[in-house]
C-alpha cells in the first residue's frame, strides 16, 4: 500500500481544483457526501486494511 497521510503532511492545493480539504475519521467523512458515495464508500470500508480488492457494482459489493 501506499504511504499514509498525516495531519502534518504538507499538501499544495490546486488552486482552480480544490478549495479546502479535511482529515476526518472514515464514517464521518461518509455522512459529509452525496447519496451515492455513501453508498460506495460504506461498502468499501470493511476492506480499508485488507489487501482486497473490491469490485462495487451500483455501489454495492457484488460479493456480499
Amino acid at each position: 500500500m501506499s504511504e499514509t497521510i498525516v495531519q502534518s503532511t504538507q499538501i499544495k492545493l490546486p488552486e482552480k481544483k480544490i478549495n479546502s480539504y479535511q482529515f476526518l475519521e472514515p464514517l464521518t467523512a461518509i455522512s459529509m457526501l452525496g447519496i451515492h458515495s455513501q453508498r460506495r464508500l460504506a461498502s468499501c470500508l470493511p476492506y480499508l486494511d485488507t489487501q482486497i480488492t473490491v469490485y462495487l457494482e451500483n455501489g454495492s459489493n457484488t460479493n456480499q
